[in-house]
């Protein structure tokens, strides 16, 4: 089994391989110390192989994860186990998925789309990248970047109206990470990783300790946050912890924040979600996880309305600290 692309997701390492000319997803929960295969069902892996390893074939914005195949965006609710194909068109093969704040961009290689209602639906970007073409998509801050497809970086501070080349014209970049104010390119055929601090005006290559610079994937963790609610570490999932009293919010004003979802009210489905939530010492929802869910059309809206409220947070010796708690959100048709 070869091991094209590597991607994380909150607290899920996830490996994408090809095993006899088909590929396979895998994940770990313990930092890669142990694997497990996954059905990854509605993925379309046997006839897209190439497509998904090309740029790590997956992001995530809070639990929902993305993945381009052939024309279509495809979204997971349940942590990768089932898959929704959306209701997307494109004008050609998605070359690469970049999620920016709320805001989801994909591109194909000679166009820019973007969403700003989770992958539901999907506009196109007046912008002119036919000289060059597109392998990968990234944005730091104001900059919009893109790997050419006929070589080097392209940079656009006025959101793709005007482009301008910036380095790397030599090495063919497959693929772009931007983490904080880093920006990483990898190469499969022109001197391995290369970084810039600057916002894409110089570039320095990075290889030192590489064996070789033939780069398949490349992919980055955020920091750790220095604010005062990450002061301790954050207690595992399913930590036991002993406290005086455990999180709470009115459950009454937490259902009414709930919205239902239009795919899930056109289909008729209803039910519950159980949803374990990390909640700081701000009494703000840091993390969510599906536990169980009767339907992944509800599992997004479910844990979107507990990040909407702010609630007591745990207490132990008398002061707030962090703490995971189980919800249940129920959606019901009127």
């Amino acid at each position: 089994m070869n091991a094209f692309a590597f991607a994380f997701s909150q607290f899920t390492l996830w490996v994408y391989s090809i095993d006899g000319g088909v590929g396979r997803i895998a994940r770990s929960g313990n930092d890669g110390a142990t694997w497990m295969n996954i059905t990854a069902t509605g993925l379309p892996l046997d006839t897209k192989v190439y497509e998904l390893a090309k740029n790590g074939f997956m992001k995530a914005m809070n639990t929902t994860l993305y993945t381009g195949v052939g024309r279509n965006v495809y979204r997971s609710f349940d942590d990768g186990n089932t898959w929704l194909k959306g209701d997307f068109d494109a004008d050609d093969i998605i070359q690469s998925i970049c999620i920016h704040g709320s805001t989801i961009f994909t591109a194909t290689k000679q166009s820019l789309y973007t969403s700003s209602d989770s992958g539901r639906t999907w506009a196109k970007i007046k912008t002119d990248v036919s000289p060059f073409g597109i392998l990968d998509f990234a944005i730091n801050g104001s900059a919009w970047f893109v790997a050419a497809n006929n070589g080097g970086v392209y940079r656009s501070l006025d959101n793709g109206a005007t482009w301008k080349q910036v380095g790397l014209n030599n090495a063919r970049v497959e693929g772009l990470v931007v983490q904080d104010s880093l920006i990483v390119a990898r190469t499969m055929y022109g001197g391995g990783i290369f970084r810039s601090q600057d916002n894409g005006t110089t570039w320095q290559q990075a290889t030192k300790g590489l064996s070789q610079v033939f780069i398949a994937g490349l992919t980055a963790v955020k920091k750790v946050s220095t604010s005062s609610d990450s002061s301790a570490k954050d207690p595992l999932p399913y930590d036991f912890l002993m406290v005086e009293k455990e999180p709470y919010v009115d459950i009454r004003e937490l259902q009414s924040k709930v919205i239902y979802p239009e795919e899930a009210k056109k289909a008729g489905i209803q039910g519950k979600v159980e949803v374990r939530a990390l909640i700081g010492t701000d009494g703000v929802c840091r993390e969510t996880i599906i536990e169980s869910s009767d339907s992944v059309l509800l599992n997004e809206n479910a844990s979107n309305a507990i990040k909407s409220c702010v609630f007591e947070p745990a207490i132990k010796d008398g002061k707030p600290i962090k703490c995971w708690v189980s919800i249940p959100i129920v959606f019901r048709l009127r």
